[in-house]
């Protein structure tokens, strides 16, 4: 690319002196463009393709989309705190541990049947090693009811009979058909 120019310079009292005819040549460098304008364009500026009309519309779909998010995320928190207001409640009413437990009454009474069944087949069958062991567990679990303390309440808060029966005796129907001495010096 070719550039003219002419130097113009001041001498003393306000005259001027055109100076001679220069070229300067621009060499060649490659350049990246970034956007063409129509021959037919005004001016350089992009014009706005949309009207107003167009940009309130977004505008109110955008408050709407951004109102259903937020009363989204509102009823998920809704939801959480239901939901841990229901495990709090759920855990404040198991009871201890001691208010769970079986009442020794049915512990006897499932021990006195276990030794009632042992008894009717040891005369079917007589004595052998599986029964043996059966007798020894039922007339292990009645001895041990002595020292167990029993509960306060049932789940249901109803008292227990806070006798105790003997081991194997006061068991229900069955204490007739099975007497267990307890030879456990406990």
């Amino acid at each position: 690319m070719v550039i003219h120019y002419t130097i113009n310079s001041r001498v003393a009292a306000s005259t001027a002196v055109k100076g001679r005819d220069l070229v300067y040549l621009l060499p060649k460098q490659s350049i990246r463009v970034a956007s063409m304008v129509p021959a037919d364009a005004v001016d350089i500026r992009d014009a706005a393709g949309e009207d107003f009309g167009t940009v309130e519309s977004l505008d109110f779909r955008s408050r709407v989309l951004e109102i259903v998010a937020l009363t989204s995320v509102a009823f998920g928190v809704l939801v959480m705190a239901i939901v841990l207001v229901g495990y709090a409640r759920r855990d404040a009413r198991r009871a201890p541990a001691d208010e769970r437990l079986v009442p020794t009454r049915g512990i006897v009474r499932a021990a006195a049947s276990e030794l009632a069944a042992v008894q009717r087949e040891r005369d079917q069958q007589g004595w052998n090693e599986t029964l043996a062991g059966r007798a020894l567990a039922g007339h292990t679990y009645c001895c041990r009811m002595r020292d167990r303390p029993e509960p306060e309440s049932t789940p249901r808060g109803k008292r227990h009979d806070q006798r105790r029966p003997p081991c194997g005796a006061g068991t229900g129907a069955r204490e007739a058909a099975v007497a267990v001495q307890c030879d456990d010096p406990r």
